[in-house]
């Protein structure tokens, strides 16, 4: 891994930091002092491994979400915000990937925006996707097992005892016949 070298001075932000699409960005947290400025470089420069491809990726801790994070007055810190308060002296209160890849704390891919704003921006790029049907990690059913159903049911078999075949609830065997939100695609 190398070390990505962090402007330590405070930097002016840019304007996409002060303002974005004419509103203004909420109060950010309060600045860091040096000493902390120097301890929070100390652990974040050595997990960042900075590629050709543009993107500086973390190699520390990966949140669930599939955020980086790392430990810091013995506070949780998602990594990109402590990129970001290195190179700007403030902590932003929301960032946004441009590059979409949760991972990279390069603060050139990262701009202050808004929850509606990232909502939108997710939303055009075509990364909202639903885990609907056999994508969702509840699912019990298969897409060929609600063609199944459905045809089974539309014969007049019980719902209850397909329930019990495949081993899931009457409720689920009614909501994959009726084409409710988990299998509207079948």
């Amino acid at each position: 891994m190398s070390e990505q070298k962090y402007v330590v001075s405070q930097e002016v932000a840019p304007e996409s930091v002060t303002r974005h699409v004419g509103r203004a960005v909420s109060a950010p947290k309060r600045p860091l002092s040096g000493d902390d400025r120097d301890d929070l470089h100390h652990k974040f420069a050595p997990r960042v491994d900075v590629s050709d491809g543009g993107c500086h990726e973390w190699r520390g801790g990966i949140s669930v979400n599939g955020y980086g994070f790392l430990r810091f007055r013995a506070r949780r810190v998602m990594a990109h915000h402590a990129a970001w308060v290195l190179r700007f002296g403030v902590w932003p209160n929301y960032l946004m990937h441009s590059c979409d890849n949760r991972v990279c704390v390069n603060t050139r891919h990262l701009s202050e925006g808004s929850q509606a704003l990232n909502n939108a921006d997710m939303y055009a790029k075509g990364r909202r996707t639903a885990a609907r049907g056999e994508r969702s990690g509840l699912s019990k059913l298969t897409e060929s097992s609600v063609q199944s159903i459905r045809a089974r049911l539309s014969d007049g078999e019980s719902a209850v005892v397909l329930a019990s075949e495949y081993g899931v609830h009457k409720t689920t065997i009614y909501r994959a016949v009726r084409g409710g939100r988990n299998w509207q695609h079948v």
